[in-house]
């Protein structure tokens, strides 16, 4: 009852905050188009990516609705927009819900300058579990943007980060070195035991291991240590460090773009594994996913026989 009543309370507070900044950003300026995205790091890079391509084609003034908490990454992508507006991400996830509910999407549809990228601002139910010929990229590819299907993602402008200070803390050998990242938002992949038993494997193996972790509530993986720090920082420890193993998520996404061996995780009972899986995108070559089955044993092998045919 209580957890009924709670998202009433967030689809009606929705459409009030929601109505009223897009009624807002329609009238600021209205040769202005607009776009909102999920709010993850897998959401938004890809859409920042071909927004590059989009604005070129259709020579459109393109401002972002961003997440405040975020504004490093758009920052890697400044050909993509002339201006983003910022919100809270408690604010921003209203914005999202929103651009989901059917009154949202006739305030896009009818205004044609409004676009969410959200798989769910579009669709109903589960049917891209059944679109096996189909990537989450092609829904802002091709759905959104309607660009050509061989249009390449732009990959981040990422600045440099001085990561001397993570070399010597934890002791990281160059190319010989596994981040792990057992967090992920969206994607549910129960991989801690795996890890655990993975990291023995690999310490003993003569590999360094450390837990790649986004703030201090998080904890690491046992027998390794915590590592928190920025996107930039993150994306220059995994060239250096070599090896990025972790759950489905963004900032495996992200730190494909590295010059890294990204190992990325899946339950065995995920139904979207076609619809999401990395190693689809193009973005690294050396990418590999892995579906953990109830066998930790074969499926350390697995991990294990990646790492080292690229030593």
């Amino acid at each position: 009852m209580i957890n009924n009543l709670k998202n009433i309370f967030r689809v009606f507070a929705a459409i009030f905050f929601g109505s009223i900044i897009y009624v807002y950003i329609l009238l600021r300026n209205r040769k202005t188009l607009y776009i909102i995205t999920d709010s993850g790091i897998g959401d938004i890079f890809p859409t920042c990516s071909y927004l590059q391509e989009f604005r070129k084609k259709h020579n459109k003034q393109i401002v972002i609705l961003g997440i405040e908490e975020k504004k490093e990454l758009y920052e890697m992508y400044p050909k993509s927009y002339d201006d983003i507006m910022y919100f809270k991400k408690s604010k921003y996830e209203y914005l999202q819900l929103f651009s989901s509910l059917d009154i949202g999407y006739a305030f896009s549809v009818f205004s044609k300058r409004i676009i969410s990228t959200r798989v769910g601002s579009h669709s109903r139910g589960d049917y891209v579990s059944k679109l096996y010929n189909t990537s989450y990229l092609d829904t802002i590819k091709c759905g959104c943007f309607d660009l050509n299907r061989d249009t390449q993602l732009h990959p981040p402008i990422v600045p440099d980060a001085d990561i001397r200070r993570f070399i010597d803390e934890f002791d990281l050998i160059k190319k010989r070195t596994i981040i792990v990242n057992p967090y992920a938002n969206s994607i549910v992949t129960d991989c801690d035991a795996f890890l655990s038993e993975l990291v023995l494997r690999l310490k003993k193996d003569g590999f360094q291991v450390v837990t790649n972790l986004s703030n201090n509530k998080q904890k690491p993986i046992p027998g390794t240590k915590g590592m928190v720090c920025s996107l930039t920082e993150a994306y220059k420890l995994a060239s250096y460090c070599g090896f990025v193993v972790g759950a489905r998520s963004g900032f495996m996404d992200f730190t494909a773009y590295a010059d890294c061996v990204p190992i990325t995780l899946f339950d065995e009972k995920y139904p979207y594994y076609e619809f999401i899986r990395l190693s689809k995108w193009g973005i690294n070559p050396k990418v590999k996913d892995i579906i953990l089955t109830s066998d930790n044993n074969k499926n350390i092998e697995n991990v294990v026989r990646v790492v080292m045919n690229e030593q």
